[in-house]
């Protein structure tokens, strides 16, 4: 059980959950659901400006305010990951549940300050929150959860629109070699990669850390997040009000953010592994 050492927490249902990328999309409302049920909630943003909308957007009362708490996060700078996790120490809190929601993809090739090694949406979906999982994996209690939302589209035969586009960039076997994206750069492409990988990372999880609960889950087809605002204004009207009636996969934040509260508190997870919880 999570607990504070000002406040502890006496009802054992009651945790202790971050979510990164909690200033928009699924995390902010799946921090305001958990939040409503009596749990203290973590979220991490890009900037403080971000992190301040978010908090007038829940709109927490009293006593859900005094469990709501925050830290800047860049996922694509080691310094940022770095620093969240000395700001989560100073909360003086463990954690049950650390919920990787953050995610990118970069409609042009691009880097982190970090490297040119690496191109940004690989970096800000897999480098950047492994080094962070590795980093406050200390302050997760034993038995604890971690959860990656993961996607389908890694999977070739997960058949939606869209899943054979690019599909190359998951199924050949020289890949790493291109990972600075300077051979080919395919936004979606490497988007299915970096998702792929966040599974591999997963397996290799659950065989480095048998104390913990290691979860993968596909969130589906949400046309409303910022993930897909980061695309050209034509894309973005197209997954919007198109795709919606061509994805059997297209869910809603709201519904989204029900199985992410379910996925991190609930008993029903309890000892699952490496699993595809949806």
């Amino acid at each position: 059980m999570g607990t504070t050492n000002d406040n502890n927490n006496n009802n054992n249902n009651k945790k202790v959950v971050l979510i990164t990328g909690g200033t928009s999309g699924l995390g902010r409302n799946a921090a305001k659901y958990i939040l409503s049920e009596g749990h203290t909630v973590i979220i991490t943003g890009r900037s403080k400006n971000r992190i301040e909308e978010v908090f007038e957007w829940i709109k927490p009362t009293p006593d859900e305010k005094a469990r709501l708490h925050s830290i800047v996060l860049h996922l694509d700078n080691l310094e940022s990951i770095r620093n969240a996790v000395e700001s989560f120490k100073s909360l003086n809190l463990t954690l049950d549940t650390l919920i990787n929601n953050a995610g990118a993809i970069y409609n042009n090739l691009q880097y982190s300050e970090e490297t040119t090694v690496v191109e940004k949406t690989f970096f800000t979906n897999i480098i950047g929150p492994w080094y962070f999982t590795m980093l406050i994996k200390p302050y997760i209690i034993k038995g604890g959860r971690i959860l990656f939302a993961t996607s389908g589209l890694h999977d070739p035969e997960f058949k939606v629109p869209l899943s054979d586009y690019a599909i190359e960039y998951v199924k050949t076997p020289h890949f790493f070699k291109n990972l600075d994206g300077k051979q080919s750069y395919n936004a979606l492409g490497f988007y299915k990669a970096s998702k792929l990988a966040m599974m591999w990372i997963a397996y290799l999880l659950v065989k480095q850390m048998s104390d913990l609960e290691i979860i993968t889950f596909e969130p589906g087809f949400i046309p409303t997040t910022e993930l897909t605002g980061l695309q050209p204004w034509l894309a973005r009207m197209f997954f919007r009000y198109i795709m919606i009636y061509f994805n059997p996969a297209t869910t809603t934040e709201d519904t989204c953010a029900n199985w992410y509260r379910s996925y991190a508190t609930s008993p029903t997870f309890n000892g699952t592994s490496a699993s595809s919880a949806n």
